[in-house]
């Protein structure tokens, strides 16, 4: 196998072996760079996946779970969000959260990140007739390798009691118009939000 990559190479002449060399250096300079970008897009991108089932006629738990980037807050929307859509799918106007769960873990994460070595030289002199004085410096640096951390992955689990008609034994703040509460997040979160009339 590697003598008919060697004889392709000869074949295809100059151009191939510069492609080749090409991708030998974009591989020693990009490789360090994709891993960093890697593991920054695995810490900092949002991400929140969300699932309900009624477990009663008018009680609907809401799961939800995000990424290390998600806030509580935002993946507290998102569970108020499915909420709201549920109970209008089902003919519900008005929301009561029950119950609520933390289900939030600590996740341990290994990034393999290419070895990338940096080097430095400095060469300083004159010549003075025959003879060259002067002074050269050098450094070099060697980064990468494994890199390993722990993220708080935010878990929630809310129970919301559904009604036809707003409950009289509770206060503003403990219970939520499902309609507005789904034009306010649904405006701020859903891509193909169409806004809804209230009842």
């Amino acid at each position: 196998m590697k003598q008919a990559f060697l004889l392709i190479l000869l074949l295809s002449g100059c151009s191939a072996s510069q492609n080749v060399g090409q991708a030998l250096l974009d591989a020693s300079v990009l490789g360090p760079r994709l891993a960093a970008a890697r593991e920054s897009r695995m810490l900092t991108e949002e991400k929140v996946s969300v699932v309900s089932q009624w477990t009663d006629s008018n009680l609907l738990v809401v799961s939800g779970n995000g990424s290390a980037a998600t806030t509580a807050a935002l993946l507290e929307e998102y569970i108020a969000l499915e909420a709201a859509t549920k109970a209008i799918k089902a003919g519900f106007q008005y929301i009561v959260p029950v119950a609520f769960e933390d289900t939030s873990s600590v996740a341990a994460y290994t990034v393999n990140r290419p070895y990338e070595t940096s080097i430095t030289a400095d060469s300083r002199g004159h010549l003075n007739g025959n003879t060259y004085s002067g002074s050269t410096q050098a450094t070099a640096t060697t980064s990468g390798g494994p890199r390993s951390g722990q993220v708080l992955l935010p878990g929630r689990n809310v129970s919301f009691r559904m009604f036809d008609r707003r409950p009289d034994n509770l206060r503003n703040g403990q219970y939520f118009d499902a309609t507005v509460l789904y034009n306010r997040l649904g405006a701020k979160h859903l891509d193909d939000f169409q806004p809804l009339s209230s009842r």
